[in-house]
């Protein structure tokens, strides 16, 4: 977490003034939201009456971002403040208007469009202007950051400190070493870490600034946490939380009361533990800090799994990681993921813990990737390396001008004596001296030429591997592919159906490339014959065993004419077990499916209907007839062999609605508490839409299926297969 740009990110001249403003407006004035407020009134009247004062256009927009935290005005007056300045031709406040724009979109989490303000603003900014151009790599490094994309966070990091050094501003240095240090811990290098948070205390601490002070002390108290040093974690959150309750609802007070509660919890304290999170918690909540509410919820997840009570802390985790996504967050993300693997495998469930060890690992390799690892040690010993270069060359200045004082007061008190002996003295000396420099500037540059060697050697093995992992992912994806172009050519074709269903739709969304499920349908004149298919699991297996199903349906029902589907279901389980090859003595995987079968008898009128493990339903007049199915899949285990299959004949109305459909679209998780839909939601949805034209009912089904999903991931295949009576 980057608080210290949260707290002091507008700290420039102008901020200053507005700063002071604010303050006086919140400490004394109440008003109403519908009402103008009398300072903003004011500014407002100052730039109409003079356009000239246009820089008050800024101001204007910093009131919108952080009092009344309205991003559109904010971007509305900022934008008028970057049209003054261009038609008064100033590059200062055309870059300071450019990077407030990238200040604006990173409050709205449009980290993308913030970085691409900032490059802007330091192309314009004029070179002279040191501290402001080093805000600028600041504020893109933290914008990296919140992206997980450490290398570049780093490498605008690195070129912030070159500003501030250049400037003498020391405690911006301190500020830009506490982010590199957030960078080091953010990828577990916890003694990297320690390193830089220690440098920059010591630049706050000699600047006397007791508030940036007690925030680097909460990220030590963190860094101790995760080494398991809790003791000295608890002081140094209790030296942050002394120094924050001095103010009056400090924002980073919530990091200080939920780290103490996360120590608290590790030292079997859980009754303290509850109450620093509750406090973390409501400071969260005063300061609509959503990391700060993440971290408190963490907290509380943590004492709950301690207590056993697994699924409260389920619950907990799952709001928190419904947080870290909308805020972006790769950093806190994984942590939720760690907490939430590890509430799974204390409860036995080790199922569901694999399924998020599966999410945390590709989350993981995209931040802690190798790749990302290489540049980050990379970009460091090249700025390691610049900084002695430096170093080196100041040093050799200093000595070049010490000597030179050195020999003119030699040679003044020696001249009487003899100046044709010094001369030759120094000119032994120099060669000496000389020669000794020649020597070590040639062993630098070999060392030199080794290293660069080194890393050439390196970067070219890597890309070597880069290139052969790219090959071997782009021939799976290959494959795959060609895999649904065979897979999509054994489903019905859509103009075979329409010729004989005027009214009919269906739905089907695979999770992956490839499927599980399938539908199935054709025509024998007065007859017609409708399959649901749900294989067992989805993407590659399920395609495999979605081609089983497929031969053995087609032998069944075209070759041998089997039409009665509880006959008809009875055969696919005789020859999928078969397939399967199982036997008495076997593991008894649970290979096989689920399906739905109906056959439409139009002259008779009539529906016969035969499920296993699936049901239909058939909706006449606004009501909703269930018709169950078997309860027994095909082919799943080794002592279904024998079942029966039941028939249910129908008697059918035109008008009527008959809904096949595998359990993907029920089982899918989402809404505002992230659970399953369900059945009973799933009967009113189709209800809700059955007196729509079809097709409609298939659009209305598609977007509620992705408002209800938001961002979680689809977990299975969907199909649904609706016709209509004619």
């Amino acid at each position: 977490m980057q608080k210290e740009f949260i707290n002091q990110l507008v700290i420039f001249e102008s901020m200053r003034k507005f700063t002071f403003i604010l303050f006086i407006v919140c400490s004394s004035l109440s008003f109403a939201e519908t009402l103008e407020h009398p300072i903003l009134d004011s500014m407002k009247r100052a730039v109409q009456k003079n356009p000239a004062e246009y820089k008050t256009y800024k101001n204007i927009s910093d009131f919108f971002i952080y009092t009344k935290v309205d991003h559109d005005s904010a971007i509305y007056y900022i934008e008028k403040y970057l049209t003054a300045a261009k038609k008064d031709k100033s590059d200062y406040d055309i870059g300071l208007g450019l990077y407030r724009m990238g200040v604006i979109h990173y409050y709205r989490k449009d980290y993308i469009s913030s970085i691409e303000y900032y490059r802007k603003a330091k192309i314009v900014i004029p070179a002279d202007y040191l501290e402001t151009i080093g805000e600028v790599y600041r504020a893109m490094g933290i914008s990296y950051f919140e992206m997980g994309i450490y290398d570049k966070a780093l490498k605008a990091y690195h070129k912030a400190i070159e500003y501030f050094e250049d400037e003498g501003s020391r405690n911006d240095v301190g500020k830009v070493e506490n982010g590199i240090g957030e960078i080091y811990e953010a990828l577990r290098m916890y003694d990297d870490a320690l390193s830089y948070y220690n440098r920059s205390l010591e630049i706050k601490k000699a600047v006397g600034d007791s508030l940036a002070i007690a925030n680097t002390w909460i990220n030590l108290g963190k860094v101790s946490y995760h080494k398991r040093k809790y003791k000295k974690a608890l002081e140094y959150y209790d030296d942050a939380i002394r120094i924050f309750e001095k103010e009056i609802n400090y924002p980073n007070m919530t990091d200080a009361y939920a780290g103490k509660g996360l120590v608290l919890t590790q030292l079997g304290k859980l009754k303290m533990a509850e109450v620093f999170a509750k406090k973390a918690k409501e400071s969260a909540r005063l300061n609509k800090n959503i990391r700060g509410e993440i971290l408190a919820i963490q907290v509380i997840a943590k004492v709950s799994k301690r207590k056993k009570d697994y699924q409260n802390s389920i619950d907990y985790l799952n709001k928190a990681a419904a947080l870290s996504r909308q805020i972006k967050s790769m950093e806190i993300e994984i942590r939720v993921l760690e907490d939430l693997k590890e509430v799974y495998q204390d409860k036995g469930d080790y199922k569901k813990a694999f399924f998020i060890q599966n999410d945390l690992q590709a989350v993981k390799e995209m931040v802690f990737g190798e790749k990302t690892s290489y540049k980050i040690n990379e970009l460091q010993e090249k700025y390691n390396t610049a900084q002695i270069e430096k170093e080196n060359e100041l040093l050799k200045a200093r000595e070049a001008e010490q000597d030179a004082i050195a020999n003119k007061e030699h040679i003044q008190k020696i001249w009487a004596v003899s100046i044709a002996i010094l001369a030759v003295v120094v000119f032994i000396l120099g060669l000496i001296f000389n020669k000794r420099r020649l020597r070590e500037r040639h062993q630098a540059h070999n060392d030199l030429i080794f290293q660069n060697k080194l890393v050439e050697d390196r970067n070219r093995l890597i890309e070597i591997q880069k290139n052969a992992l790219e090959s071997k992912n782009k021939d799976i994806t290959d494959s795959i592919l060609y895999a649904r172009r065979l897979q999509n050519a054994i489903l019905p074709r859509k103009d075979y159906i329409s010729q004989y269903l005027s009214d009919y739709f269906i739905l089907h969304k695979p999770k992956d490339i490839v499927s599980g499920d399938f539908y199935w349908y054709h025509n024998y004149g007065d007859t017609e014959v409708l399959l649901a298919i749900d294989c067992t699991g989805h993407g590659v297996p399920g395609a495999f065993m979605s081609m089983f199903a497929y031969n053995i349906i087609n032998n069944v029902v075209n070759d041998e004419q089997v039409v009665q589907p509880a006959s008809a279901l009875n055969k696919f389980n005789e020859r999928l077990n078969g397939y399967l090859q199982f036997s008495q003595n076997s593991l008894q995987p649970k290979d096989g499916m689920d399906l739905s079968m109906i056959v439409h008898f139009k002259k008779k009128k009539e529906v016969h209907f035969s499920g296993a493990m699936r049901p239909i339903y058939l909706i006449r007049n606004g009501d909703l007839l269930e018709y169950k199915g078997t309860k027994s899949s095909i082919g799943s285990n080794s002592y279904n062999r024998n079942v029966e299959f039941e028939n249910v004949v129908i008697p059918v109305e035109s008008g009527d609605i008959i809904y096949q459909f595998t359990d993907g679209f029920p089982d899918q998780f989402g809404g505002e508490k992230n659970k399953k839909l369900r059945t009973k939601p799933f009967k009113k949805l189709l209800l809700d839409y059955s007196d729509r034209p079809m097709n409609e009912q298939k659009e209305e089904l598609e977007r509620f299926f992705e408002e209800w999903r938001g961002v979680e991931e689809q977990v299975d295949d969907i199909l649904i297969f609706a016709y209509k009576i004619p």
